[in-house]
């Protein structure tokens, strides 16, 4: 006969309401289960239940999350349902976005990470985030084109830094410059690194919606290659 001390214990809810995660087993992250906490983190950032410093923390967090605990615990003391969530208007960006022998094309309202690789291979690539939101400090955007194409828009205003090559294929930065008096040290810098190989990366820039640093005069240049 079972004693009680046999029994096992309860696995539901605990008593504050949250999932008990140390029933969840420590395996690792499903690109699904990712890309759902990286919505809660947004709708909790747009319905102001987080602030910047404290979303931009806590999605480092999860695109570095190597178990379904550490995810669970990023996320666990949000509400489960937030008021207006189906009225989120940016939506975060995953770290990789690839395409091989296909077409992909994003755009609108999106929140760029810190570290963000495109890579093209035998495909197309349509990248416009020129209503993007970009963090604060250097985002660094890596791109490889190997008998591809990669076309990206940036915000109108957004320092670029430029150190893409191309062998036997086109790598071009349209720049947009910036006022002669700007201040030291800007809030918004991209790096954009990698290579084209037998393949074409174009960047250049468009006037955006979304203001990133203020009113300030910008004129367009002509491209260059390598």
């Amino acid at each position: 006969m079972m004693n009680d001390d046999d029994k096992a214990g309860p696995t539901g809810p605990t008593s504050a309401g949250q999932p008990d995660a140390s029933h969840i087993p420590a395996s690792l992250v499903a690109p699904e289960a990712r890309e759902i906490a990286i919505q809660r983190l947004s709708t909790a950032f747009e319905q102001d239940y987080l602030s910047a410093d404290e979303f931009e923390e806590r999605l480092t967090e999860v695109y570095r999350a190597a178990s379904s605990n550490a995810l669970v615990a990023i996320t666990a003391d949000l509400p489960t349902t937030i008021p207006g969530g189906s009225a989120v208007r940016a939506q975060a960006m995953p770290g990789k976005v690839s395409s091989v022998l296909s077409n992909v094309e994003r755009g609108g309202s999106l929140i760029v990470p810190p570290e963000l690789e495109l890579r093209s291979t035998l495909g197309n690539i349509e990248l416009d985030l020129r209503d993007a939101r970009f963090q604060e400090g250097v985002t660094e955007i890596r791109v490889r084109a190997i008998m591809g194409n990669i076309e990206l828009i940036l915000p109108e205003r957004l320092e670029v830094e430029c150190r893409g090559r191309a062998f036997v294929g086109h790598f071009a930065h349209r720049a947009s410059h910036l006022p002669s008096d700007r201040a030291v040290g800007p809030d918004h810098v991209v790096v954009l690194t990698g290579r084209s190989i037998l393949g074409s990366v174009e960047v250049r820039h468009a006037p955006s919606t979304f203001d990133l640093a203020g009113p300030k005069d910008s004129h367009s240049s002509g491209s260059t290659s390598e």
